[in-house]
């Protein structure tokens, strides 16, 4: 600013006063640790994760299947016949198979499965990177949220997950980025950071499909914060930004599928069929529930029940919150109520109207690192002695909550791979879940004796492991390759066209078309398919010749 009485020339330019050195320092020292903090909890976590993760996987071979599945569709994308992006698929959300691009690049890390634990660890150790960050913005001194984000990190399911390979982990990510931005312009009044909240959530979105419902809630709570206080004109720039990225991330999507597969709404209802028919046959394969007979009441306590037992201070943090957000006239409060609460709702939504095997623990998961956002909101509006007793009574129940979390894991009848964790732990020997060792011998086999591309017919939905483990995927012709109308021609006649046949001995869930086509095949009732080899599962099959018929002559 210029000085009084000063005269400036007409069109100079006016600039502040710059800052003196002495008073900068403390700004800058402060960024600097603001940066630095979540960068350290990062790495430390990540190196954690990756240790645990690769000795549960490599060690105890505690893979799940559908994890497995994910990262040798990552290898097609770089190492298949052709090599092509579109072998993500397009029935899953595509995020699932897009973060192990990185991994999977690098064929020694995809083959040994080390890609699995490097892929969720990344999102684990984020997620714990961006619930520092929160607390920082929260004001909760480095003291008290250290120990809650440890207490947090060591929880078994939390660990399970940040270990596997799984997209479960990468939910949290998500939902506490786009939280912490939301926050963030709350609080600065900063619109532009709504921006990528939006974009957190855009990739949400495309991780798990069940995130929409959260994205519906978070811009309610944008337009209820912004039309009172801030005007309409507000409200709306600050829908649009959220807004927008979820819209341009979903209408990508939707072309794309539309230009590939000739639907756009492809993968909406392919994921229903298999989520809602799929889920049942597994759970009834192992013992599950035959329906959801339970009336209102009882399912509701059934809910009640898994939530206390899988993550107690989900449960126990909503009276406070609530009471402190009434006395408060917390609008965000009000949100994160609903946040939380709102797992549970889509649970009871689901199972109601299906199958007990949606309840299984990877599905009810997702209010976990919400959670931990709420206790750092009650932080935020509280003051004095209350702000102590909060940290105690959360940090209790964090700790609590490990031996009965970890007992839920063992003993919970709906579960996708959590049995095997913990027994794999507990007995400290490899439990091989999706049988590797075999897959591998057959890869093994098949790389000693298959020479050309494209050589053995599979139908990779199920048969995919030894093309992952093997890191070899151009031997094999499946159903990415050329196509599914390519593909079935040769299925339907495959003697002069393909060699070999890889086969299940029996069918999965899913179903594998060549079985289904050539149902004794592994048997050797087939005429012109030969039993060559054979697992625990899997049967190689030598495909014979056509038979040439002898020319006549006229």
């Amino acid at each position: 600013m210029s000085a009084p009485g000063q005269q400036l020339a007409p069109g100079a330019l006016v600039l502040d006063a710059p800052v003196a050195p002495a008073a900068e320092a403390p700004a800058r020292a402060r960024q600097r640790s603001a940066v630095s903090e979540p960068t350290v909890v990062f790495a430390v976590t990540f190196a954690a994760f990756v240790a645990l993760g690769v000795w549960l996987t490599v060690h105890l071979q505690v893979v799940p299947y559908d994890s497995a599945f994910r990262l040798a569709h990552a290898l097609f994308v770089w190492h298949g016949a052709p090599a092509k992006l579109s072998a993500i698929g397009f029935v899953w959300p595509p995020l699932m198979t897009l973060v192990f691009l990185p991994f999977a690049a690098v064929k020694p890390l995809a083959t040994s499965l080390i890609a699995l634990p490097l892929t969720s660890a990344v999102a684990a150790a984020g997620t714990l990177a961006v619930l520092a960050r929160t607390f920082r913005l929260l004001g909760m001194p480095r003291r008290a949220s250290y120990p809650l984000i440890a207490a947090f990190a060591v929880n078994p399911m939390f660990i399970h997950y940040a270990t596997n390979g799984m997209s479960e982990m990468w939910t949290f990510l998500w939902l506490l980025w786009g939280l912490y931005y939301l926050l963030r312009w709350h609080l600065s009044h900063q619109v532009p950071v709504l921006a990528l909240s939006g974009i957190a959530m855009a990739f949400g979105l495309l991780s798990r499909y069940e995130l929409a419902p959260y994205i519906v809630v978070m811009g309610v709570a944008i337009f209820a914060l912004t039309w009172r206080k801030r005007g309409a004109d507000e409200t709306e720039s600050s829908l649009l930004l959220f807004g927008a990225p979820v819209v341009y991330g979903l209408g990508v999507w939707l072309l794309l599928s539309y230009m590939i597969i000739g639907d756009p709404l492809y993968f909406l209802h392919h994921e229903l069929a298999e989520r809602f028919v799929l889920e049942q046959g597994r759970s009834l394969s192992e013992g599950g529930a035959h329906g959801a007979n339970a009336g209102t009441l009882t399912l509701a306590r059934l809910i009640v029940e898994l939530y206390g037992r899988l993550f107690l201070p989900q449960l126990l943090v909503l009276v406070p919150l609530a009471v402190v957000s009434a006395v408060r006239r917390s609008g965000i409060g009000a949100m994160l109520i609903a946040l939380v609460l709102l797992n549970p709702l889509m649970t009871y939504m689901f199972v109601k109207s299906s199958d007990l095997a949606l309840m299984q623990l990877r599905f009810n998961t997702r209010s976990m690192p919400l959670t931990l956002a709420a206790i750092g909101w009650l932080f935020y509006l509280s003051r004095g002695r209350m702000r102590p007793a909060l940290i105690a009574c959360s940090l209790v129940s964090l700790l609590a909550c490990i031996p009965l979390t970890w007992q839920t894991m063992k003993t919970y009848p709906y579960v996708f791979a959590e049995h095997d964790f913990v027994r794999a732990i507990e007995t400290g020997e490899p439990h091989d879940p999706i049988h590797l060792a075999d897959a591998r011998t057959m890869a093994g086999y098949i790389n000693a004796h298959v020479h050309g591309r494209r050589e053995v017919l599979v139908d990779d939905s199920q048969t995919f492991l030894p093309l992952l483990l093997g890191g070899h995927p151009e031997l094999y012709f499946d159903r990415i390759d050329k196509g599914d109308t390519v593909w079935r021609k040769v299925l339907r006649d495959p003697r002069g066209k393909v060699g070999w046949m890889l086969v299940p001995f029996k069918q999965g869930p899913i179903g594998d078309l060549i079985l289904a086509r050539y149902p004794g095949a592994p048997e050797g009732a087939v005429p012109f398919l030969h039993v060559v080899f054979t697992t625990r599962d899997l049967a190689l099959l030598r495909v014979a010749p056509p038979v040439r018929r002898p020319h006549r002559a006229t």
